[in-house]
């Protein structure tokens, strides 16, 4: 019998994607779909997202993001043809508000069978940080930190919808590429 997933793996271009994502339309919510592959094994199991690929025409407020029915279906259309992949969930950003999931976006993931939700929380940097904005994982709340050139802080947490019961739990991040980003900045 197959584990239960536990870690979600974000790839540099999923990265890239995302955070360009929520940084393009800051002080609004980014939304958008995580494309990727699920492992599931006797050992581990896990989601590896591949990339990101954002509502272009979405209708953005500061807390809130309305796609029509028909542009995610076209988009879904697309994703599956030329990809190779699964959508294997969606995302958004915060702005300035709450760092979690609010009740609407946990009610959202469960009436809609949505199984994964990364969500990016993003806010000035009041001050330059120590550390250069180091980006690190926090393995004890289950969050990825870091900044973009020391002018916004960022935070991750990746969600999953429990198979059968109408609660979302949060998922480890691996994101090697923060170790090159660690470098090169």
């Amino acid at each position: 019998m197959p584990r239960k997933i536990s870690t979600a793996i974000i790839q540099e271009q999923a990265l890239v994607s995302l955070l360009t994502a929520a940084i393009e339309v800051y002080r609004k919510e980014t939304y958008g779909l995580l494309v990727g592959s699920v492992k599931e094994s006797r050992y581990k199991s896990f989601i590896t997202i591949k990339n990101a690929v954002t509502y272009q025409h979405a209708v953005r407020k500061e807390d809130e993001v309305f796609i029509s029915p028909k542009q995610d279906d076209r988009l879904r259309y697309v994703i599956n043809y030329l990809s190779g992949c699964k959508i294997l969930g969606e995302f958004h950003s915060h702005t300035c508000g709450i760092d979690y999931l609010s009740k609407h976006d946990v009610k959202d993931m469960i009436e809609s069978g949505i199984k994964f939700s990364l969500l990016i929380n993003v806010r000035p940097s009041e001050k330059k940080l120590d550390k250069k904005g180091k980006w690190h994982y926090d393995k004890k709340t289950k969050v990825l930190h870091g900044s973009i050139n020391d002018a916004y802080k960022i935070m991750i947490k990746v969600y999953m919808r429990e198979f059968g019961k109408k609660m979302v739990k949060k998922l480890k991040i691996d994101c090697p590429y923060i170790a090159k980003l660690n470098q090169e900045f």
